[in-house]
C-alpha cells in the first residue's frame, strides 16, 4: 500500500549541530516531517551570523559548540532582540541539565534531550511552530482590534463636534457637545447641527454594547436622524421629533435593518428654535433633559418616554413642546457621569450631577460641558471607566 504523501511545510529552520552525523539525521527526519527550508551551522559564531542576516522561524540549538557555545549563542541573540519572534529549541544532553535550564530562563521554547528519538523532535518543532502561530494571530487581532477602536473613536469623536452658526442676533443661541470615551469602545454619540429654518438640532444618547458594533450602531441612528431631517427640509416642512423617532425605529427593526439582532438605542432627539425659545422633544428611552436656569434652578423637561431604538417595532414616539427662556441653556448628560466611579468602586451619583449643576446655571456651554468632565474625571482618579460620558448644552442668548 503507498504510504500517503507528507504535506510541504514552508516554515524556514536553522538546525545548529556540530557533529555532522547528528546534524544530517536531524535534517533527514525533518525533512521526512516535511521541511524543505533547512540551514545548517557547525559552530556558534556561524549560528550567531546566520540568525542576525536572516529570519527563521524556529531555532534548533545545540548546546555544546565550537567557538561560542550555545548558551551565548542564545544570549546574544536574545539581548539584541533577534529571537523575539522564534522560538529556540535548546539540544542537551541529560547530563547538562543545568545549561539547559538556564537556556529556557534566557527564553528558549522547549528542550531535545540527547539521544533524541524522532516523534520527539518531530512534536517539539510542530509544537513551536504552532504557538508561534498562535501568537501571531493573536498579536494580528489585538492589533486589528486597536485599529478598529482608535477608528469607532474617532467617529465618534467627530460626531460631536457642534456644527452650528456663530452666536449672535440672528441666532441667539450657543452651544457645546463633548463626549469622553471609555477605555472601551462605547456607543455615546452627543450631536448638535443646524437643521433648517434657523432651528438647532439636538440628538444624544447610546447604543447598547461596547466595541465596534456600538460604536456603528450610534452611528446609524446619527445618519437616519440626519436622513429624516434633510428629507423634511427638502420638502419644505419642519421635522416633527417625534416622527422623525418613529421611522428610524422602522427601519432599525425592519427587515433590511443592518445592526445585530437584539441590537437597541436609547436616545433623546429634539429641536429648538432660538429666536422663541420653542423647544421639541422626543424621547426613546433616554433620561429626561434638564434646563439650567437662574431663575428657576435644575428643571427637568419631562417628555413622554417611549422603548429605545431597535427594541419594539410598533413602539410609539411623541414630542413634548417647551419653551427655552433668554439666559437658560438645555442639558442632557448620559448616565456615564453618574455611573463614574473613584478607585473604591464608589459611584459619582446623581446628587452629586445635580449639586454640581447647580453650581453652573450660568455657565456658557463650553464651560458647562467642561467643568462636568473635569470634575467627574478628578472623582474618578484615574479608575477605569465602563461607560463613555456624553454631554449637549444648549444656552438661548439674549440675542
Amino acid at each position: 500500500m503507498a504510504q500517503p504523501e507528507t504535506a510541504t511545510r514552508t516554515e524556514r529552520l536553522l538546525v545548529v549541530e556540530d557533529d555532522a552525523f547528528s546534524q544530517e539525521l536531524i535534517a533527514l527526519y525533518l525533512r521526512k516531517a516535511g521541511f524543505t527550508d533547512i540551514v545548517a551551522a557547525t559552530d556558534g559564531r556561524q549560528a550567531l551570523d546566520l540568525a542576525k542576516a536572516s529570519s527563521f522561524d524556529l531555532i534548533l540549538l545545540d548546546l555544546n559548540l565550537p567557538r561560542i557555545s550555545g548558551v551565548d549563542v542564545l544570549r546574544r541573540l536574545t539581548k539584541e532582540g533577534h529571537v523575539a519572534d522564534t522560538p529556540v529549541v535548546v539540544i542537551s544532553s541529560l547530563t547538562n541539565m543545568e545549561e539547559t535550564v538556564l537556556c529556557l530562563d534566557l527564553g528558549a521554547e522547549d528542550y531535545l534531550p540527547k539521544p533524541f528519538n524522532v516523534r520527539l523532535l518531530e512534536g517539539r518543532v510542530n509544537g513551536c511552530l504552532e504557538r508561534r502561530r498562535l501568537r501571531r494571530e493573536a498579536e494580528a487581532a489585538s492589533a486589528r482590534g486597536e485599529r478598529d477602536h482608535e477608528t469607532a473613536q474617532a467617529l465618534l469623536q467627530d460626531m460631536a463636534a457642534p456644527a452650528l452658526p456663530s452666536p449672535g442676533p440672528a441666532f441667539p443661541c450657543e452651544g457645546a457637545a463633548r463626549r469622553d470615551p471609555a477605555p472601551a469602545v462605547g456607543g455615546d454619540l452627543a450631536e448638535l447641527f443646524a437643521a433648517g429654518d434657523g432651528a438647532v438640532g439636538f440628538l444624544i444618547g447610546t447604543a447598547g454594547g461596547q466595541g465596534v458594533s456600538a460604536a456603528l450602531l450610534a452611528a446609524r441612528v446619527r445618519t437616519l436622524v440626519r436622513r429624516e431631517v434633510e428629507r423634511a427640509a427638502a420638502a419644505g416642512t419642519a421635522p416633527e421629533p417625534g416622527a422623525v423617532l418613529q421611522r428610524v425605529n422602522a427601519a432599525l427593526c425592519g427587515p433590511a435593518a443592518s445592526s445585530p439582532a437584539g441590537a437597541t438605542a436609547a436616545i433623546a432627539f429634539g429641536l429648538l428654535t432660538p429666536a422663541d425659545g420653542a423647544l421639541r422633544i422626543a424621547n426613546a428611552g433616554f433620561a429626561d433633559a434638564l434646563v439650567l436656569s437662574p431663575a428657576r434652578g435644575v428643571v427637568p423637561v419631562t417628555t413622554p418616554r417611549g422603548r429605545p431604538l431597535g427594541a419594539y417595532a410598533e413602539a410609539v414616539y411623541t414630542a413634548h413642546a417647551a419653551e427655552l427662556k433668554p439666559g437658560e441653556t438645555l442639558v442632557a448628560l448620559t448616565d456615564g457621569f453618574a455611573d463614574a466611579t473613584d478607585a473604591a468602586g464608589v459611584p459619582y451619583g446623581e446628587n452629586r450631577v445635580k449639586r454640581l449643576l447647580d453650581d453652573l446655571l450660568s455657565a456658557p456651554p463650553e464651560a458647562l460641558a467642561a467643568a462636568l468632565s473635569e470634575t467627574v474625571t478628578g472623582f474618578a482618579s484615574g479608575a477605569a471607566q465602563r461607560k463613555d460620558r456624553s454631554v449637549i448644552a444648549l444656552r438661548r442668548t439674549a440675542g
